[in-house]
């Protein structure tokens, strides 16, 4: 025969799962968990890793390609591929003038505006929308 208390333990640990795995589906368990006191590690969603390792590596491109054209054009490149965690890791040749490069930069900033709008985290979601703004400039030119 079952004890009432077994039962109402048993009813208050089920009651207590179902809680905690409607709370963790709801996505709001990092938030109940600070409510609580507890600071939960956050970690990057698969989806913006893939954003960003994408966003760095197209960068690199752009880097590599603006070449020795503009002394301004590769520091502010370089700062993007910088804060993106990337490295200058493509090699492939150099614009001939800066409007060739003008059209990459449109391409880029397409792209970018496109990746901040799938990006889960506000952070990069803003650094990618920031760099997006940054292409478009220079892309008219009024960056060179």
């Amino acid at each position: 025969m079952t004890r009432r208390r077994t039962l109402l333990l048993g009813g208050v640990a089920v009651a207590g799962v179902a809680a905690v795995g409607g709370v963790a589906a709801a996505g709001r368990l990092d938030d109940v968990a600070r409510e609580i006191g507890i600071d939960p590690v956050p970690r990057a969603a698969e989806g913006d890793n893939a954003l960003l390792a994408a966003a760095a590596e197209d960068q690199a491109r752009l880097l590599a390609v603006v070449g020795t054209l503009s002394p301004t054009l590769t520091t502010l490149l370089t700062e993007h591929l910088e804060a993106l965690g990337g490295s200058r890791s493509v090699s492939i040749d150099a614009a001939t003038d800066l409007a060739a490069a003008r059209a990459a930069f449109a391409d880029a900033a397409a792209t970018r505006r496109d990746q901040a709008a799938r990006a889960v985290s506000p952070d990069l979601a803003r650094t990618l929308g920031s760099v997006a703004a940054c292409l478009t400039l220079m892309s008219t030119g009024a960056v060179t």
